[in-house]
């Protein structure tokens, strides 16, 4: 029998955590299934996701040092989240689905904003105009399995 899902989804301002389905294991006969942990993090002006290479219990995610990361892009000067939460219909800048405000809920979506330095050659001087970009999207959250049923 497969084990239970876990849903986490743990976010802070520049760093978020949640539990997903959606694992492609690459390799027969390992320890893997499709359930695991993700996170998504500024580290030395990279953006960097990290995997587990699975989540049968709640232990899996006490080490994201073990995670396989991916940098996804460089020159981020800035990174920020926000989540929406429906009942309020208020943008927060934390969610934590184990806290007692947000006990077993999602964000009905969550911001995204990053903030990227232009590209300019080394020890070349930004010109007169050049400066930042900063993109800004939302991505809404649904169907995410909650140990006995669906959260939206």
């Amino acid at each position: 029998m497969p084990p239970a899902p876990i849903t986490i989804f743990y976010g802070k301002e520049n760093e978020i955590f949640f539990s997903s389905r959606s694992h492609q294991r690459l390799a027969a006969n390992v320890p893997e299934n499709e359930q695991h942990f993700i996170t998504y993090q500024l580290q030395d002006k990279k953006l960097v996701r990290a995997e587990s290479a699975r989540a049968v219990n709640l232990y899996d995610r006490e080490d994201p040092s073990r995670f396989r990361s991916t940098v996804l892009l460089d020159r981020v000067n800035a990174l920020k989240f926000r989540y929406y939460d429906i009942r309020t219909s208020n943008w927060v800048d934390s969610w934590d689905t184990e806290s007692a405000t947000y006990k077993d809920r999602l964000p009905g979506a969550v911001e995204i904003e990053l903030t990227i330095a232009p590209l300019v050659e080394e020890g070349e001087k930004l010109r007169p105009g050049q400066s930042e970009t900063v993109v800004s999207t939302s991505i809404t959250v649904t169907d995410v399995i909650m140990g006995q049923g669906a959260v939206k």
